[in-house]
């Protein structure tokens, strides 16, 4: 089973979700990708009465793809999580920029079929252009934007094909999916006779995913493209 739309959902997945602590290779150095404006710092006072400084964003100095996006993303938490006034992270920094979740949103296929605009590797749409601007929100910013995110649950409903994420009681985005097959059939991967059907019940994301692999659960073997809804093929 294809999932036509697993990097659309994925990506947006990771941006409302906390994180797993999933340790990332090729994280990108973040001093030659973002400038500091040291004229526009924020000064705290840490609990113990020492004075914290920290700017109020950062500028990015070349366009980062999607590729290249979650290095990026883990090299500037990096760099700044011991600077800030509470624990820095990747989804802590799109809350405070919901405008990058637009963006991300923006490079999906169906989005950009709409617009006349074939698109065969997602991985290589700019994400983030040369002079956008990262704010790194202040304390109480920072921890109104933790308790929401903390507040934040999918609900997937198998008869209407929908994946939908709330806040609260609060809807906040909803996904076409695809689900399981009333059926059983035998998969390789699993050396045995397997319930399509997708599985009902509570659960909890374990794991994040920033570079996937896809293999076909039927014969194991790996696949790299997929057919759209269009019929047109495109890179996973």
């Amino acid at each position: 089973m294809i999932m036509n739309r697993i990097c659309y959902i994925g990506v947006l997945l990771l941006m409302l979700l906390q994180s797993c602590g999933v340790k990332r290779e090729n994280i990108v150095n973040a001093k030659q990708l973002v400038q500091i404006h040291n004229a526009n710092l924020i000064g705290v006072e840490s609990p113990s009465g020492a004075k914290i400084s920290f700017p109020k964003y950062v500028t990015v100095e070349r366009n980062i793809s999607i590729s290249e996006y979650f290095g990026f993303m883990d090299s500037v938490v990096e760099r700044y999580d011991s600077i800030v006034p509470y624990q820095l992270s990747e989804h802590l920094l799109l809350r405070a920029n919901p405008w990058v979740i637009d963006v991300l949103a923006n490079t999906d296929y169906y989005r950009n079929i709409e617009r006349d605009t074939f698109i065969y590797d997602q991985k290589q749409s700019i994400v983030l252009r040369k002079t956008d601007s990262l704010i790194f929100p202040e304390y109480i910013d920072a921890s109104r934007i933790l308790n929401t995110m903390n507040k934040t649950w999918i609900d997937i409903n198998i008869p209407e094909f929908k994946l939908r994420i709330f806040q609260d009681s609060t809807l906040l985005y909803t996904f076409p999916i695809r689900v399981g097959q009333s059926r059983e059939r035998f998969l390789v991967m699993g050396n045995r006779i397997t319930d399509m059907r997708t599985i009902t019940g509570k659960g909890k994301v374990i794991r994040v995913e920033t570079n996937p692999t896809f293999y076909n659960p039927v014969d194991g073997k790996q696949f790299f493209t997929t057919k759209r809804d269009d019929e047109k093929r495109t890179l996973m």
